[in-house]
């Protein structure tokens, strides 16, 4: 039996043991830990929570803590072909062995207690606490832990000993559990800040900048907001990533001149400018985290799945953006970066979660005039169907009539066909579902190191 299925083996495991559905609270999760003997009071951790970009900030901050020489735990959330890469230990996925270790631990106290094998904990919660037993097992420096969707109610803020609240740009989603408004959702995030630990916010909305700075006052806490304290600006950004540089305006005008990001987009410069802003306040307790960390850290970042560029040809480009804000952000690097252009054939192959606000995305999408295939996860319930979509498509005006392909991989072996550019986007099981298929054996095309871009 190969690793991937060792791993999608646990995985159904803890599923097995776990509640259906979400059910927000922190009860559970407490009762588990406790149980356990809370691992989550082992370890010191910054805890990253926002709408998007929580995942490539999460993993430019725990590149340069490891390039700084200390030992790293990463987790996030979800993953894209197996379990495994959900938690790194110092940059590397631990193996079934371990995580089977961890699920028997968690499995067997859940059947153990009374209370929690008659309502036991969600699926997030059950796979948090194995991270956490692992973590604590690992005896890590620090840990970067990504929130789940929330903040308040979610099982990543059990943590005990966090250092440092870190805070990503916050849009709408998840709004059948969040809230409704931008204000309530940012509230369930902000809610997270622990009474007198620093707390850092990227800034974007600034319609919430006040929101944040009242609640960090509220526990205490030295609130810093980027966008305020900071100042960029952009040197080179291709396919190739991000160049800029950094200037702390309240920091003796401190310069980070010339950072590289390999990370596609044009939002990456946001995201490490976070991190680096996040990690010069833990200096005061990890001074091993000098200038040559945070250069290198963010050069070696790998973060896949986010605009993430396949040299076929013709190129394939993946990313997970499945909310309206992560979609904005997408149409505006694709535009910027010339992948996007008028001379160009671009192809749009799409799927996306019933949940999700599928009209906004297509919609935004439409004014890039590609082509269109709509698809879908296959065995997936909660993925919207290919001809849905394709209907709802119908109310926007494309260049070519949209397409339905339930098979992705198919879509995507279509838009090869007569495309400059095929992106392929709309959610991260999605490209998961791609990713895993195209490791498995190239069904697509010949590949090629250099791309036509």
């Amino acid at each position: 039996m190969n690793n991937y299925y060792k791993y999608e083996n646990i995985e159904k495991e803890l599923a097995l043991y776990a509640s259906p559905g979400i059910h927000p609270g922190l009860e559970r999760i407490s009762r588990l830990l406790a149980l356990l003997g809370h691992p989550e009071n082992s370890f010191p951790a910054i805890h990253v929570v926002g709408t998007n970009g929580k995942g490539s900030t999460s993993a430019y901050m725990e590149s340069v803590l490891r390039h700084a020489e200390l030992k790293t735990a990463m987790y996030t959330s979800p993953h894209l072909i197996h379990m495994g890469e959900r938690l790194l230990i110092n940059g590397s996925m631990l193996t079934s062995e371990e995580w089977q270790s961890g699920a028997e631990k968690v499995i067997n106290t859940i059947c153990n207690d009374k209370v929690l094998s008659q309502d036991p904990p969600t699926y997030f919660e059950v796979f948090t606490a194995v991270a956490f037993v692992l973590i604590a097992e690992a005896h890590v420096d620090i840990a970067v832990i990504e929130a789940g969707m929330g903040g308040r109610l979610d099982a990543t803020n059990t943590l005990g000993k966090v250092l440092l609240t870190a805070i990503t740009s916050i849009s709408m989603d998840h709004m059948d559990f969040l809230g409704t408004t931008l204000e309530a959702i940012a509230m369930e995030k902000f809610a997270v800040i622990r009474e007198q630990t620093p707390a850092i916010f990227t800034g974007e909305p600034s319609s919430l900048i006040s929101l944040f700075e009242k609640e960090a006052d509220k526990k205490h806490s030295k609130g810093v907001v980027v966008s305020k304290s900071y100042e960029w600006q952009q040197e080179e950004s291709s396919l190739k990533g991000s160049t800029f540089s950094l200037k702390n305006k309240e920091n003796e005008g401190k310069c980070y001149p010339h950072i590289h990001t390999p990370l596609i987009g044009l939002y990456q410069i946001q995201n490490a400018s976070l991190a680096i802003a996040s990690l010069s306040i833990l200096r005061s307790v990890f001074p091993q985290i000098s200038e040559q960390a945070l250069y290198d850290g963010l050069t070696h970042t790998q973060w896949a799945g986010r605009m993430e560029l396949v040299p076929y040809d013709p190129p394939l480009l993946l990313d997970g953006a499945h909310n309206d804000d992560g979609i904005a952000r997408l149409v505006e690097s694709l535009s910027f970066l010339g992948i996007y252009r008028p001379e160009k054939k671009l192809t749009i192959v799409y799927g996306s979660m019933k949940d999700k606000e599928h009209n906004k995305a297509l919609e935004r999408l439409s004014h890039l005039r590609p082509r269109l295939i709509c698809t879908e996860v296959p065995g997936m319930e909660r993925s919207a169907l290919a001809e849905s979509l394709c209907a709802e498509a119908s109310h926007y005006e494309w260049t070519f009539t949209p397409e339905s392909i339930s098979d992705p991989i198919e879509a995507i072996k279509k838009a090869g066909e007569a495309s400059d550019i095929v992106v392929c986007c709309g959610s991260l099981y999605l490209i998961g579902y791609v990713r895993t298929r195209l490791m498995e054996r190239d069904h697509c095309y010949p590949f090629y190191h250099e791309t036509r871009l």
